[in-house]
């Protein structure tokens, strides 16, 4: 078996999971040089950076005990580039931003596991602060260039999310999105980003997951979908479905 730099991180920091859309809070405050625990014989001695283990490859062992599943490790090579926190930091914004998923990834989405990496579950309310500040731009796209180092999704230490900066499947095209799917993405998008402001007071993912509820539900009756058709989709009850109708167009009305 041979295992690469970045599978070899991945068994070996078992006891860490980073999250890529949680990692905004943490970026504001550690945009320096913070030390990150990779390897237990290595606790916070390095910054981010394939440099942190390249020392210890230098001597690494030649079997990895994995609860009494020995990999004998033949090749270890260097899937990504040196780095460190304050040069991700210092990543120029671009005008667009392309992540490569090259094993399956899912996110977790009012209790179930969503296996798309759409962009408002990749960096949740992110992409939307970035358009209004400046920080918050330069914030998206540090993230974006850490993700390769870190994963994206859950469960990123058991092989799910690795990621790649950029389009890396060249034999792949991107496939439109059917105009009315468009809109109401979109639709959803706008909503989201309204019903989340009015209700930023309760704060933390139940007022996002709360209002992603209300605009998915508003988003499909607008467009002619039934309650019935709705509340299905959403597991939730019809009842349910049909109060969420009324509350988001309540609180659209006082928009007006």
């Amino acid at each position: 078996m041979i295992l690469t730099l970045e599978v070899l991180l991945l068994l070996l920091q078992a006891h860490r999971q980073v999250k890529l859309s949680v990692l905004a809070r943490v970026f504001l405050q550690v945009l320096g040089q913070p030390k990150l625990s990779v390897l237990p014989d290595c606790r916070g001695s390095q910054p981010l950076s394939s440099s942190g283990l390249a020392k210890w490859l230098k001597h690494s062992p030649e079997v990895v005990d994995l609860k009494d599943a020995p990999l004998q490790i033949q090749q270890v090579s260097l899937a990504q580039a040196t780095t460190t926190y304050a040069k991700l930091a210092a990543v120029e914004p671009g005008r667009s931003l392309s992540l490569t998923f090259v094993s399956p990834t899912s996110f977790r989405r009012q209790g179930h596991h969503l296996p798309l990496p759409w962009s408002r579950n990749v960096f949740h309310g992110l992409g939307a602060k970035a358009n209004d500040n400046p920080e918050y731009v330069q914030l998206f796209y540090t993230l974006g260039h850490y993700a390769p180092y870190c994963g994206t999704g859950h469960k990123t230490t058991f092989g799910l999310g690795q990621t790649r900066l950029g389009w890396h499947l060249s034999q792949a095209t991107p496939q439109e999105m059917p105009a009315a799917q468009r809109l109401l993405a979109d639709r959803i998008d706008e909503l989201t980003t309204y019903f989340v402001n009015q209700k930023k007071r309760t704060g933390g993912h139940r007022a996002q997951d709360s209002a992603e509820t209300w605009a998915t539900v508003l988003a499909r009756r607008e467009l002619g979908d039934s309650l019935q058709a709705i509340a299905d989709d959403l597991e939730i009850p019809y009842e349910t479905a049909k109060t969420y109708s009324k509350l988001a167009r309540r609180s659209l009305r006082e928009k007006g």
